[in-house]
């Protein structure tokens, strides 16, 4: 029977040469991908031949094809194992999609609980510290950009500030230039004038020259 009722089911395997026994759970490796029944989503779940210690041709390893291989986890999905050469500690491997990391668990209690019900309350509570933790990062980056911002603020008026004074300074500066300008163009013009009245004088004087020579 692949699906355990009992929540305690294990097949051994290897995760290289360490030889591990793996928890039956037929969705966790596979639970971020679904199929739709009847329009309802239905994760997609492992194949006895999941928990094989080696591919073979052809195999189908999960119902809707998310799995690859023999002990492979899909991207959202993760798989549990107990050690024993570690005390018989629990160990979760976690694929998040964009990264992967293995936990350890602990040493399950035993009592009243089953395996599946300690480590689904052990993944809980990772995934609480876990966002926690992520959460207190998110709130130092943020107040870092703040402190970025408010700094890039100040450092922005600083600058407006010089350029306006420069511009200001510009325009007094051009306005007391205006006077010598006016100056210099009506300078200029009177030279302009009496250049062309010696033009007139020369010119007359020398049609003067030529009529007395004619005559």
């Amino acid at each position: 029977m692949l699906v355990d009722p009992t929540l305690s089911a294990f097949r051994p395997g290897f995760i290289g040469p360490k030889r591990v026994n793996f928890l039956v759970e037929i969705c966790d490796p596979c639970q971020a991908d679904a199929y739709s029944v009847n329009g309802i989503a239905v994760s997609d779940f492992v194949t006895p031949a999941y928990f094989d210690p080696n591919p073979v041709p052809g195999g189908r390893y999960s119902y809707n094809g998310s799995i690859l291989k023999p002990r492979s986890v899909a991207p959202g999905g993760l798989i549990v194992w107990s050690d024993p050469q570690d005390g018989g500690a629990f160990y979760a491997y976690i694929n998040n999609g964009s990264a992967s990391v293995t936990r350890r668990l602990g040493n399950f209690p035993g009592g009243f609980m089953a395996p599946r019900e300690w480590i689904d309350a052990e993944l809980k509570g990772m995934e609480v510290k876990l966002a926690t933790s992520a959460q207190a990062q998110q709130r130092r980056l943020r107040k870092r950009l703040q402190a970025q911002q408010a700094a890039h603020d100040v450092a922005a008026k600083a600058a407006a500030s010089l350029w306006t004074a420069a511009a200001e300074a510009a325009v007094r500066q051009g306005r007391a230039l205006e006077p010598h300008s006016r100056d210099a163009a009506a300078s200029d013009a009177s030279t302009a004038g009496r250049q062309m009245s010696r033009r007139r004088s020369a010119t007359s004087t020398g049609a003067q020259r030529s009529t007395v020579r004619n005559a």
